[in-house]
């Protein structure tokens, strides 16, 4: 049984996380970057994933939009691996942030703390998820100043070596907040007073 798992099929790749799960159904991806595990024998292979692979509602989209009109970047089969949805998640966050800031300042060129007001303010329910063809790929989550970080949840996806496709085998599950946010809090104040830096005071933030 594999210990010390990835958070998704390519992640440490350049640590001693991939060293490691390398000898577990062989490397973590192929030549093209795919989140593929080679070996014969790797079915029922586990790992925690922010993000799965596989397809969803945005999907659908991006096949309608671009692939169906010859206009899609790459190979169409790809669109449904883990890094791919990564970027999609990535992107996501981007324009939904920019949309938040200009409902309150207006469609019009904004600045960067504008942009930090909508990132700040940034809210994603299971219905605006699926909505914008996200549900299930990323969990519900808001942002706040007090909170980077967003959903402190991940899942479990298990590699399916017939089909070649990773497979969810668990719902959502949240970071055990009351262990982690004492941690966290402690390294930010030891980090701040190294560095001389006042933290933000959330309380004063609009």
């Amino acid at each position: 049984y594999p210990i010390g798992l990835p958070l998704s099929a390519t992640e440490g790749t350049s640590t001693a996380w991939y060293l490691l799960t390398k000898t577990f159904g062989g490397d973590l991806f192929d030549q093209d970057f795919k989140p593929l595990v080679t070996d014969k024998d790797s079915g029922g292979y586990k790992a925690l994933a922010f993000h799965p692979g596989g397809t969803f509602g945005v999907h659908a989209d991006i096949a309608k939009h671009l692939y169906d009109k010859g206009k899609g970047a790459g190979k169409k089969e790809d669109i449904t691996q883990v890094l791919y949805n990564r970027g999609m998640i990535n992107a996501m966050l981007v324009v939904e942030s920019i949309r938040t800031a200009q409902a309150k300042y207006g469609k019009k060129p904004l600045t960067g703390e504008q942009i930090r007001w909508g990132i700040e303010n940034l809210k994603l329910p299971e219905a605006r998820l699926k909505e914008i063809g996200f549900a299930g790929l990323v969990a519900p989550f808001n942002v706040s100043c007090e909170n980077h970080e967003g959903p402190h949840s991940a899942l479990v996806h298990q590699w399916d070596a017939k089909t070649k496709t990773w497979k969810n085998v668990s719902d959502w599950m949240a970071a055990d907040q009351g262990l982690l946010k004492p941690m966290i809090k402690e390294a930010a104040a030891k980090y701040a007073k190294e560095k001389n830096i006042t933290p933000r005071d959330c309380s004063k933030v609009n």
